[in-house]
């Protein structure tokens, strides 16, 4: 009987043990998101055609020379050099939208469907490829953000 109380006393000690040691559930960290004030770094723009560049600019901004301010309720403010505009964003599925509605032009829609985004830094892309005659036309313009 003694033996089996021992036995039993046991289990009861490695059980705890084990359920004591094991790894406490982390609580993950928020997604990141564009909601807040973002600072403009610099924008680049390549374009090639096959093994060809036809465009590589860069352009550099200096700090709060440029700033884009994303809300909550879809509205990006945007603050380049003192000239100011209002756009309407979304981000879905790794896409980051903006659309800038003029009542004369009408919309203008920029679709960024490469987006390596943090809390603290982002680099939003608005990529498109064309086969051509010619070979494959590759047009990328990157903003490169941070807060």
């Amino acid at each position: 009987m003694r033996n089996l109380f021992l036995k039993s006393l046991l289990v009861i000690g490695l059980a705890s043990a084990i359920v004591a040691c094991s790894k406490d559930e982390e609580v993950a960290a928020p997604a990141p998101t564009f909601v807040g004030k973002w600072n403009v770094n610099s924008e680049i723009t390549r374009t090639t055609l096959g093994t060809n560049v036809l465009r590589n600019d860069t352009s550099e901004y200096p700090a709060n020379f440029a700033t884009f301010e994303f809300n909550s309720s879809s509205s990006m403010f945007a603050n380049v050099g003192g000239m100011l505009d209002t756009l309407e964003y979304s981000y879905v599925n790794g896409k980051l939208t903006l659309i800038n509605f003029d009542p004369i032009d009408g919309n203008d829609t920029s679709i960024f469907n490469k987006v390596t985004l943090s809390a603290s830094s982002a680099i939003i892309t608005d990529l498109d490829t064309t086969v051509t005659t010619n070979g494959l036309l590759i047009s990328e313009y990157t903003i490169n953000l941070s807060k």
